[in-house]
Formats: C-alpha cells, sequence, structure tokens
C-alpha cells in the first residue's frame, strides 16, 4: 500500500492540489481527495485508463460516489437569489418604435433602389429615341442626295458614279453599321456629324 500511495500521490498531484490520498489494500482500490471539484474533474479525464504496473495493466478512475464530492461550507448557506436579468427592462413601447425605426429603413432602402432602376430605364429608353431620330436624319439626307443626282441630267451621270443609288434596305443596312461605329468612337457627338453632313454636300452647277 505504501508504494501505491507514493505512486497515486505523484500521478495525481499533476493535476492539481491534493487534500489526501487513501489505499485499500485488501480491496485493491483507492480514494483521491481534490482541493477543487474542477481539477478532480480534470484528474478523472486524464488518469482513466493510463497504465499502472505494476499493480494493474490499466488505472480505472471514477467518482467515489455517484456525483462528484462537494467541499462541505464552514457557513451554512441561505436560500438562492435569482440574478437579474442583464440590460435595460423590455419596454413595449420602446420595443414598437425600434421595430418601426427598422422597417421605415428597409423601406427607404427599397425606394430608393427602384428609383434607380426606374432612372435607368428611362435613360436607356431615351437613348434609344435619340439613335432612332439619328438614323431617321440619316436616310432624309441620303434620299436628298438621290433626288438631286437624278435632276442633273447628264452631269448627273458622272455624280452617280461618285453617289452610287442604294436600295432602301442596303441603305438602312449602311446606316445601322454606321451608327454603331459613330457609337464606339470616344468624343465624338453623333448629332454634330449629322448636322455637319449637310453643309458638307457640295452640289455641281448646271
Amino acid at each position: 500500500p505504501g508504494g501505491v500511495e507514493e505512486f497515486l500521490w505523484g500521478a495525481f498531484g499533476e493535476w492539481g492540489d491534493l487534500e489526501s490520498v487513501r489505499v485499500v489494500g485488501a480491496k485493491g482500490f483507492g480514494f483521491v481527495t481534490f482541493a477543487y471539484r474542477v481539477q478532480a474533474e480534470f484528474a478523472k479525464l486524464a488518469m482513466a485508463d493510463q497504465p499502472f504496473p505494476p499493480f494493474a495493466p490499466l488505472l480505472t478512475v471514477k467518482w467515489a460516489h455517484q456525483e462528484a464530492p462537494k467541499r462541505a461550507l464552514a457557513f451554512p448557506e441561505g436560500p438562492r437569489k435569482l440574478r437579474a436579468p442583464r440590460g435595460p427592462p423590455e419596454d413595449p413601447q420602446l420595443a414598437a418604435q425600434a421595430l418601426h425605426s427598422y422597417c421605415a429603413a428597409w423601406q427607404n432602402y427599397w425606394a430608393h433602389a427602384q428609383q434607380q432602376q426606374q432612372e435607368q430605364q428611362e435613360q436607356a429608353l431615351q437613348q434609344q429615341q435619340v439613335l432612332l431620330q439619328q438614323q431617321q436624319v440619316l436616310l432624309q439626307q441620303q434620299q436628298v442626295l438621290q433626288q438631286q443626282q437624278q435632276q442633273q441630267g447628264g452631269e448627273g451621270e458622272a455624280a452617280g458614279e461618285e453617289w452610287p443609288q442604294e436600295d432602301p434596305e442596303t441603305a438602312h443596312a449602311n446606316v445601322e453599321r454606321l451608327m454603331n461605329v459613330l457609337s464606339r468612337v470616344e468624343g465624338l457627338s453623333t448629332s454634330d456629324f449629322l448636322n455637319a453632313g449637310p453643309r458638307g454636300v457640295q452640289t455641281p452647277q448646271p
């Protein structure tokens, strides 16, 4: 028993403050008492199923009673007092105000997002309308040029070679290609280009 007691003091003493170690040699078990419950719990987990030569192949550790032993209090405790809940007391009016503010913030957020989306759609629609108007102006200019070429007579044949006549479908396709090119050029105003078109056309005098 002396060797077992010495082993228990050394093995279990690493896990906390031991108050006592008692070995019952005839029954092959002993009692180890810690000063604090948390130390006993750590020691129980750490020393379970550890080798215990030459006394036993493995060490079995369990509570001496069904529950962990509790230290006796120097003074008896009175009835336990319930802890007050943390934070300010709940006020229905404050909770309602907080909920209203939360809902109002979300409503403002979604309203602002929808307004931005609507403005973007209107801007895209205006851009499409401007492009359509520019296409119509180009088509009108081509029609005017074709009419002038037809009225020139003999000299109009030479002008016809310079300004070949095109069917409406081909002219419309050319206008679309021209608009795509103009839209990709940075710093170029399509309206200025269209306004400069009539001024750049010179009609030969008969």
